[in-house]
């Protein structure tokens, strides 16, 4: 079972890094015209959407998606819902780890800057009401090619300011409101992961990666010897 898992594992593994190389041949022009590395948004490498496509990455989810198939395979040992399973596992998986586990693997960079009125022009209200001025516009933080873990305007207290359901910006015009929230006087935080964090970060995550597949691994392996038993 080891050496059958070994095979069919390591050629996950060299499929996946096929296809990383393949994509990063390809966007290669993208990222060029854009400024590589302070390409911004969806295209830079650190996004998320990006980041496990790119680099080490790649590999270190397909092992860990086969391991993850084949423990589930050997527990319940009926393959079209062990696939359905995995593959359930497996998109959760990635839906989670880039919000919970990624942005602590390393320790992000800190950048902050007056909110001026030309900054507030875009600015952006959650349904709490909570207060965010976008990146990369003017008298803002200028982070091209990072990848934003968190971004808030904090009053001079040090609270994020949520915006009060009375006041002059139910009422009143987009230019009075604008004035209205410069003169609390708030300063924009931005906790950001800088564009040349990009390999080490792929190092760190793909090597947690590894480690995880090797753990779930043995424990298919440890399971089925148990069986036999």
């Amino acid at each position: 079972m080891a050496v059958k898992l070994g095979i069919v594992g390591l050629g996950a593994a060299a499929l996946a890094g096929l296809f990383s190389l393949i994509f990063t041949w390809w966007a290669g022009p993208i990222d060029y015209a854009g400024g590589f590395p302070n390409n911004l948004g969806y295209f830079a490498r650190l996004s998320p959407l990006m980041f496990v496509a790119r680099g080490l990455a790649p590999v270190g989810y397909a092992l860990l998606a086969f391991a993850v198939g084949v423990i589930i395979g050997v527990m319940i040992r009926r393959t079209v819902p062990a696939m359905a399973i995995t593959i359930a596992v497996v998109v959760a998986f990635q839906f989670l780890w880039p919000t919970f586990v990624r942005p602590h693997l390393l320790t992000p960079d800190r950048a902050s800057a007056p909110v001026t009125l030309l900054g507030l022009n875009d600015m952006i209200v959650s349904h709490t009401g909570v207060v965010t001025v976008p990146i990369n516009q003017p008298g803002t933080p200028q982070l091209s090619g990072a990848w934003v873990v968190s971004n808030t305007s904090l009053t001079p207290s040090g609270h994020a300011f949520v915006l009060p359901q009375t006041s002059i910006c139910a009422a009143g015009s987009i230019t009075q409101c604008d004035a209205w929230i410069a003169g609390h006087h708030l300063t924009q935080v931005v906790r950001y992961l800088p564009a040349s964090d990009f390999w080490p970060l792929q190092w760190y995550e793909t090597s947690v990666l590894l480690i995880l597949a090797v753990g779930v691994g043995g424990a298919a392996t440890w399971r089925v010897r148990r069986l036999l038993t």
